[in-house]
Parts: structure tokens; sequence; C-alpha cells
């Protein structure tokens, strides 16, 4: 998991895969490798604030790329996947490594 957020991070400094940035990207690469996650976890798997991950959460929500839902054991907690839309545009980004 590390290594291909590494080379996330070394591919995409300044740009991104289509109109996506490096942080997004690591963002749905890390939910496809955790989920169903929490923000936090995505956070402290990609070494990061926890305020870093929200607009990248909700920017790719709207995309229809991942799906937030509320945690059915804890309230006070989101639960992240990645959708069919968003799991297709991985299998995309990973075929173009």
């Amino acid at each position: 998991m590390t290594r291909s957020l590494r080379k996330t991070r070394r591919d995409f400094p300044r740009g991104g895969f289509g109109d996506f940035d490096a942080l997004e990207l690591q963002v749905l690469v890390s939910v496809a490798e955790l989920e169903p996650t929490s923000p936090t976890k995505v956070a402290d798997n990609i070494l990061v604030e926890q305020n870093s991950v929200s607009e990248p959460i909700a920017a790719l929500t709207k995309r229809g790329l991942l799906s937030v839902e509320p945690d059915l054991g804890d309230k006070r907690r989101k639960l992240i996947t990645v959708t069919q839309q968003g799991a297709d545009l991985l299998r995309e980004y990973k075929a173009s490594l």
C-alpha cells in the first residue's frame, strides 16, 4: 500500500491523472485499500492531517467516485467506500502506470 502511495506522489507531484490532483488520487487509492474506512484512517494512511482529506473526499463523492454513509455502529463516524465508477477509474489509473 505504501509503495503505491509513494508511486502516486512521485508520478503526480504537480498535476494529476486526468483532472485529479495528487491528494485526490492518494485519497481514492487509500479508500480502495482500506474500505470501508473513515476519514481519520485515510488521513493516517497517507500521513496528512484529518482536515486535509475533507475536501478531496467531498470532491470525489460529488464526482460519484466515493460513497459516504453513516456508520450504523457509531453515528458520529462516517464510512467511505469506492463506487463502481471509482473502481473503474482506479483500474484505468493502475493500467497507466
